[in-house]
């Protein structure tokens, strides 16, 4: 499954966005922008600069936690990632958006996400949640 973007407006009126994998794990995250069109600006700077390894700057937090940075030519933070257990663990994170940094799919705000109780051939209950585009793939499978 390929990588998304979710673009979001937070409670205070500012924009950033994340790059999730697809499973839906954030693999990146930007800074807060002041304007909708400045997180757009940052998501086709991720799209560009993401497939160069020369970007990533790889660092160990104050608490010896491995993460990194995306970052363009220019120097500026792109985006940052989440703190990881292991260096290897690190790599594997630059390695995972490096992949999904092309992607073209975005999305604005949280995926809605439904839960419901749904019934097999069998009367046997499944819940289910999902986001609502796989929604109805998932409970066909099940009928």
């Amino acid at each position: 499954m390929k990588g998304y973007y979710e673009l979001k407006k937070t409670e205070t009126g500012k924009f950033h966005f994340t790059l999730n994998a697809g499973n839906h794990e954030v693999i990146l995250s930007s800074q807060l922008y002041p304007e909708k069109g400045s997180a757009e600006n940052g998501t086709e700077s991720t799209r560009t600069n993401g497939t160069h390894e020369a970007r990533y700057e790889r660092k160990l937090s104050a608490m010896g936690e491995p993460y990194f940075l995306l970052k363009a030519p220019n120097g500026q933070v792109i985006g940052t990632s989440e703190m990881y257990g292991s260096e290897a663990s690190r790599d594997n994170g630059v390695r995972a958006v490096t992949a999904h940094s092309s992607s073209m799919i975005d999305r604005e705000g949280p995926v809605p996400v439904r839960c419901f109780q749904a019934f097999s051939a069998s009367r046997l209950g499944a819940l289910i949640i999902v986001a609502p585009n796989v929604l109805f793939e998932r409970f066909r499978r099940m009928t």
